[in-house]
């Protein structure tokens, strides 16, 4: 920003709309004119030294408005934001992150999604699967010009070769690395930084269900388990709350634990 970092600034970390002047309005009625500090992420901003959650923030041909209660009072303020500044929390693009949040809630169409993948038997158990079009709010997604490709195959135990992992592992990769996702972003969005990350999976079952030998033994997973550790500068009960919103929000947890119709069709 060109000047030194102020309390305010220190407090909200990485301001998105900073530095910018605004004229508050209390009661239909210009108020005073001052410096404040806002943060889409943190919800919070500033005052005269007091902090605010906002309820509603817009910016419209370079003005920006906030609705806001404290509790005592209801003030609109609109001023002209001299800067902005992008944010990154933990590899994230926080800014690009409340972005995308906006608009889809603005547009719920454009949250619409559709991902493929297309799978060739090699030998034996094994197989290769080719990823790259994914449609997101109607639109084809052009930007994987080339295909990523998944390997896999059978341990020597399921007359495999052992060249790749095998199909139930790759599950588990899938959770992990979607809880793994939901962790970094929402931390990020509530800006909690992650120092370190790991989770560690591991899934029970009874191959009877697979070799068809039994009827009430199911082919996959009895049960999976996930332990997570990491380092953060979140508190206890911020990190309980950002795990209870990483489970209730994550695609591949979602999956698994409530029935999706699977078709299968041939030709």
């Amino acid at each position: 920003m060109g000047t030194a970092c102020s309390p305010v600034e220190s407090f909200l970390k990485a301001p998105i709309f900073s530095d910018s002047t605004a004229t508050p309005w209390v009661n239909g009625a210009p108020h005073r004119t001052e410096r404040h500090y806002f943060n889409l992420v943190q919800k919070v901003f500033t005052v005269d030294s007091i902090v605010y959650t906002y309820n509603e923030i817009s910016q419209r041909n370079g003005t920006i408005r906030v609705s806001s209660g404290d509790g005592r009072s209801r003030e609109n303020y609109w001023g002209s934001v001299i800067s902005m500044t992008n944010i990154s929390l933990n590899g994230v693009d926080v800014t690009r992150l409340v972005e995308t949040v906006h608009a889809v809630a603005a547009q719920p169409e454009l949250g619409a999604f559709t991902f493929q993948a297309e799978t060739d038997w090699k030998t034996g158990g094994q197989s290769s699967t080719t990823i790259q079009r994914f449609d997101v709010g109607g639109a084809p997604d052009t930007t994987r010009h080339t295909p990523f490709v998944v390997n896999s195959d059978e341990p020597p135990a399921l007359l495999g070769q052992n060249v790749a992992p095998n199909a139930v592992e790759l599950l588990l990769a899938a959770l992990t690395s979607c809880l793994t996702v939901g962790v970094v972003y929402n931390a990020a969005a509530k800006g909690i930084t992650i120092s370190r990350l790991s989770l560690k999976i591991e899934g029970t079952g009874n191959l009877q269900g697979f070799l068809g030998l039994s009827e009430t033994v199911r082919p996959g997973f009895e049960a999976i388990h996930v332990h997570i550790t990491f380092d953060s500068d979140g508190s206890p009960e911020a990190l309980q709350a950002l795990m209870a919103h990483v489970e209730k929000t994550s695609p591949v947890l979602d999956s698994l634990r409530h029935p999706v119709p699977v078709t299968i069709d041939l030709s």
